[in-house]
Protein backbone atom coordinates (compact mmCIF):
# COMPACT_ATOMS: atom_id res chain seq x y z
CA UNK A 1 0.00 0.00 0.00
CA UNK A 2 1.15 3.36 -1.32
CA UNK A 3 0.15 7.00 0.83
CA UNK A 4 0.94 9.85 -1.45
CA UNK A 5 -0.09 13.70 -0.56
CA UNK A 6 -0.02 16.23 -3.11
CA UNK A 7 -0.81 20.09 -1.88
CA UNK A 8 -1.12 23.18 -4.20
CA UNK A 9 -1.82 26.90 -3.78
CA UNK A 10 -3.22 29.18 -6.69
CA UNK A 11 -3.84 32.87 -6.37
CA UNK A 12 -7.56 33.64 -7.38
CA UNK A 13 -6.88 36.64 -9.79
CA UNK A 14 -5.21 33.83 -12.27
CA UNK A 15 -8.96 33.73 -13.28
CA UNK A 16 -11.06 36.73 -11.57
CA UNK A 17 -8.30 38.58 -13.99
CA UNK A 18 -9.55 36.65 -17.45
CA UNK A 19 -12.30 38.18 -19.66
CA UNK A 20 -15.08 35.58 -20.58
CA UNK A 21 -13.81 35.06 -23.86
CA UNK A 22 -10.07 33.71 -22.53
CA UNK A 23 -11.75 32.02 -19.03
CA UNK A 24 -13.77 29.88 -21.60
CA UNK A 25 -10.85 28.66 -23.39
CA UNK A 26 -8.77 28.27 -20.38
CA UNK A 27 -11.38 26.04 -18.53
CA UNK A 28 -11.98 24.29 -21.64
CA UNK A 29 -8.37 22.97 -21.37
CA UNK A 30 -8.84 21.95 -18.19
CA UNK A 31 -12.36 21.07 -17.00
CA UNK A 32 -14.18 17.90 -18.70
CA UNK A 33 -17.36 18.04 -19.87
CA UNK A 34 -18.91 17.10 -16.66
CA UNK A 35 -17.04 19.56 -14.50
CA UNK A 36 -18.36 22.44 -17.07
CA UNK A 37 -21.55 21.40 -16.85
CA UNK A 38 -21.70 21.85 -12.85
CA UNK A 39 -20.32 25.04 -12.84
CA UNK A 40 -23.91 27.25 -13.17
CA UNK A 41 -25.08 25.40 -9.60
CA UNK A 42 -21.33 26.47 -8.78
CA UNK A 43 -22.19 30.19 -9.30
CA UNK A 44 -19.19 30.37 -11.35
CA UNK A 45 -16.96 32.29 -9.07
CA UNK A 46 -13.49 32.83 -10.09
CA UNK A 47 -12.57 30.69 -6.31
CA UNK A 48 -14.34 27.73 -7.51
CA UNK A 49 -12.21 27.54 -11.10
CA UNK A 50 -8.90 28.54 -8.92
CA UNK A 51 -10.02 25.53 -6.18
CA UNK A 52 -10.23 23.18 -9.23
CA UNK A 53 -7.09 23.63 -10.82
CA UNK A 54 -5.57 23.70 -7.23
CA UNK A 55 -6.95 20.26 -6.77
CA UNK A 56 -6.31 18.80 -10.09
CA UNK A 57 -2.16 20.32 -9.28
CA UNK A 58 -2.13 18.60 -6.01
CA UNK A 59 -3.43 14.94 -7.71
CA UNK A 60 -0.57 15.01 -9.96
CA UNK A 61 1.77 16.00 -7.41
CA UNK A 62 0.37 12.78 -5.06
CA UNK A 63 1.01 10.50 -8.02
CA UNK A 64 4.57 12.34 -8.68
CA UNK A 65 4.27 13.54 -11.73
CA UNK A 66 2.83 16.97 -11.81
CA UNK A 67 1.96 18.09 -15.24
CA UNK A 68 4.19 17.57 -17.60
CA UNK A 69 4.93 14.27 -18.14
CA UNK A 70 5.14 13.83 -21.89
CA UNK A 71 2.80 10.72 -22.82
CA UNK A 72 1.25 11.01 -19.36
CA UNK A 73 -2.25 11.93 -18.00
CA UNK A 74 -3.74 15.19 -18.31
CA UNK A 75 -6.01 18.24 -16.44
CA UNK A 76 -9.12 16.42 -18.19
CA UNK A 77 -8.02 12.32 -16.89
CA UNK A 78 -9.10 13.75 -13.37
CA UNK A 79 -11.85 15.69 -12.62
CA UNK A 80 -13.65 17.09 -9.64
CA UNK A 81 -16.97 16.14 -8.70
CA UNK A 82 -19.54 17.45 -5.56
CA UNK A 83 -21.82 15.00 -3.49
CA UNK A 84 -24.98 15.39 -2.26
CA UNK A 85 -23.40 17.35 0.73
CA UNK A 86 -20.96 19.59 -1.48
CA UNK A 87 -17.70 17.52 -0.89
CA UNK A 88 -15.79 17.79 -3.21
CA UNK A 89 -14.22 14.29 -5.35
CA UNK A 90 -12.04 13.12 -7.31
CA UNK A 91 -12.77 10.66 -10.30
CA UNK A 92 -10.75 9.84 -13.01
CA UNK A 93 -10.79 8.03 -16.47
CA UNK A 94 -9.94 4.75 -17.45
CA UNK A 95 -6.29 5.48 -19.44
CA UNK A 96 -5.29 6.71 -15.94
CA UNK A 97 -6.06 2.90 -14.50
CA UNK A 98 -4.34 1.46 -16.98
CA UNK A 99 -1.47 4.21 -17.01
CA UNK A 100 -0.98 3.10 -12.68
CA UNK A 101 -1.68 -0.61 -13.35
CA UNK A 102 1.67 -0.43 -16.19
CA UNK A 103 3.03 1.11 -14.01
CA UNK A 104 3.99 3.62 -16.26
CA UNK A 105 4.25 6.80 -14.53
CA UNK A 106 6.85 7.74 -11.43
CA UNK A 107 5.08 4.51 -9.54
CA UNK A 108 5.22 0.75 -9.57
CA UNK A 109 2.57 -0.66 -10.95
CA UNK A 110 -0.75 0.05 -8.84
CA UNK A 111 -4.64 1.06 -8.97
CA UNK A 112 -6.21 3.52 -7.26
CA UNK A 113 -7.66 2.29 -4.09
CA UNK A 114 -8.87 5.36 -2.33
CA UNK A 115 -8.50 9.18 -2.42
CA UNK A 116 -9.50 12.00 -0.46
CA UNK A 117 -10.07 16.19 -1.50
CA UNK A 118 -9.87 19.24 0.94
CA UNK A 119 -10.87 22.33 -1.58
CA UNK A 120 -10.64 26.13 0.47
CA UNK A 121 -10.70 29.14 -0.62
CA UNK A 122 -8.89 32.41 1.87
CA UNK A 123 -8.14 35.88 1.12
CA UNK A 124 -7.38 35.53 -2.89
CA UNK A 125 -6.07 31.81 -2.40
CA UNK A 126 -7.72 28.32 -2.91
CA UNK A 127 -5.58 25.58 -1.77
CA UNK A 128 -6.46 21.85 -2.09
CA UNK A 129 -4.70 18.91 -0.51
CA UNK A 130 -4.90 15.48 -2.43
CA UNK A 131 -4.47 12.42 -0.44
CA UNK A 132 -4.50 8.80 -2.66
CA UNK A 133 -3.85 5.45 -1.42
CA UNK A 134 -2.68 3.24 -3.94
CA UNK A 135 -2.60 -0.55 -4.02
CA UNK A 136 0.65 -2.20 -5.49
CA UNK A 137 0.10 -4.90 -7.92
CA UNK A 138 2.00 -7.82 -8.27
CA UNK A 139 4.99 -7.95 -10.64
CA UNK A 140 4.80 -10.11 -13.59
CA UNK A 141 7.78 -13.04 -13.35
CA UNK A 142 7.72 -14.81 -16.69
CA UNK A 143 7.96 -18.62 -16.06
CA UNK A 144 8.66 -20.86 -19.09
CA UNK A 145 8.21 -17.89 -21.54
CA UNK A 146 4.69 -17.19 -20.19
CA UNK A 147 3.94 -13.89 -18.27
CA UNK A 148 2.19 -14.65 -15.29
CA UNK A 149 1.08 -12.04 -12.22
CA UNK A 150 2.31 -14.08 -8.89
Amino acid sequence: MLIRCGTDLVAVERFAALDSERLERRLERVCTERELALRHERHERPEHWAGIFAAKEAFFKALGTGLGLVGGPGLQDVEILYSKRGAPYYSWTRELDRLLAQGLLELPPCRMAESSLSISHEAGLASAICVLVLEELPEEVEVESEKIRG
